[in-house]
């Protein structure tokens, strides 16, 4: 003799049993409890128990529409997965205030931002973070020879940048500082073309996402109708002047002088 799942109720064999699964759990219902409403927690509509829908453990019902759409936005999510961070190695040349040292440094490119860190001799060891550069903070990010950064860059970014070697590609990345001061830190290496790919898209979509208010262009005000105002003053005075006309204080001779001089300045 089977029992409802739901009520417990022996049901004997010749009574209408409806078999269930639920919650990963068969069992069978009677008639009775098949009629009780169970709505959706998701488009509030009644759900046949026969009908193919879902129950969550903590008793929560699903059509399977509502559960489809729900199977949908989780498998969204797991395709939103935030890459791993790529690493590169680049020499330091100089540019950045108050770090001097030349040596190889690894860049860490991250979903925000890029890291720059001094590790090991070995390579191994405990990382030292010297800086980050936000991707929305970097103003300008290019390659260059050392013929073609100018005298105020060589300014910038600080005394090795005059030891540069004139034929030799440099990585030059010019940002503002959490300070607000800009630095303009020089690299070298066979990497640096991997780092400028890596870095200049993720710029690009920082500024699409946050775009500078200095940049929208200022809505032009409407100037001010002057013709048309000039038009309704010389229509006004020229009424006045036909007034003037026909209580005799005008002759017709001097109204059509006033009137065309009136019409010559619309």
């Amino acid at each position: 003799m089977a029992a409802c799942k739901d009520c417990g109720k022996q049901l004997g064999a010749f009574e209408k049993k409806y078999p269930v699964k639920e919650a990963g759990v068969s069992g069978v219902i009677c008639a009775a409890c098949r009629q009780k409403p169970r709505l959706c927690s998701g488009c509030g509509a009644q759900i046949d128990r026969l009908a193919k829908h879902r129950v969550f453990k903590d008793g929560t019902f699903l059509c399977n529409a509502c559960y489809e759409e729900r199977k949908k936005k989780q498998a969204q999510k797991q395709v939103q997965v935030t890459q791993p961070e790529q690493q590169f190695t680049a020499g330091y040349k100089g540019g950045f205030a108050g770090y001097a040292k030349q040596q190889v440094l690894t860049f860490r490119i991250g979903a925000t931002q890029v890291s720059v860190e001094q590790v090991g001799l070995s390579g191994f060891g405990k990382r030292k973070l010297l800086w980050t550069m936000p991707y929305d903070k970097i103003k300008e990010i290019r390659i260059d020879t050392a013929e073609k950064i100018t005298a105020t860059r060589l300014l910038l970014t600080g005394v090795f940048a005059f030891a540069l070697k004139k034929k030799q590609h440099y990585l030059v990345i010019s940002f503002e500082d959490e300070h607000g001061m800009m630095q303009n830190p020089v690299f070298e290496g066979i990497l640096i073309n991997k780092i400028l790919e890596a870095v200049y898209p993720q710029v690009g979509a920082a500024r699409t996402r946050t775009p500078l208010v200095e940049q929208q262009p200022q809505q032009p005000q409407a100037a001010p109708q002057q013709p048309q105002q000039a038009t309704i003053d010389a229509a006004e005075q020229i009424k006045k002047l036909g007034e003037l006309r026909d209580q005799g204080l005008l002759t017709e001779q001097e109204f059509d002088s006033k009137k065309q001089e009136l019409l010559a300045r619309m």
